[in-house]
């Protein structure tokens, strides 16, 4: 491809320049071959430096599109840790009061007969904990 191989290039130039110069007087060959190398090396050069800047910013883009997808990832996966802990607690606070009612039912039945009041007081807590 054009521009990969620059000794490649840059040899062609020369050989272009040095058939340009053939068959003049040696004074005027130099220079005009010195002309020659100038007037490709030129537009050369400055398509070779408009490339490796093209494919720096090409790269930088890439890089950068990756890093926004990977921190995207990262966000998606903190907040399905962030989820995760939430349900946890959930379930133990309702473990919790759920482990309440169940004390509390059980003090009830035994206070029923013989105190009504500790009874009723342990049934509320129980309205209330649900």
């Amino acid at each position: 491809m054009y521009g990969r191989n620059v000794p490649f290039t840059v040899a062609v130039v020369v050989a272009f320049a040095a058939v340009m110069g053939l068959g003049e007087a040696a004074g005027r060959a130099a220079a005009d071959m010195l002309w020659t190398l100038i007037a490709l090396s030129l537009p050369l050069a400055v398509g070779l430096t408009v490339r490796r800047s093209r494919s720096r910013e090409a790269h930088a883009r890439r890089c950068s599109e990756q890093a926004e997808r990977d921190h995207a990832l990262e966000v998606a996966a903190a907040v399905a840790g962030e989820r995760r802990r939430i349900a946890r607690e959930l379930r133990d606070i309702i473990s919790h009061a759920l482990g309440v009612m169940v004390l509390q039912a059980g003090a009830a039945d035994q206070a029923l007969d013989r105190e009504p009041v500790k009874a009723r007081q342990a049934v509320r807590t129980i309205r209330a904990t649900g």
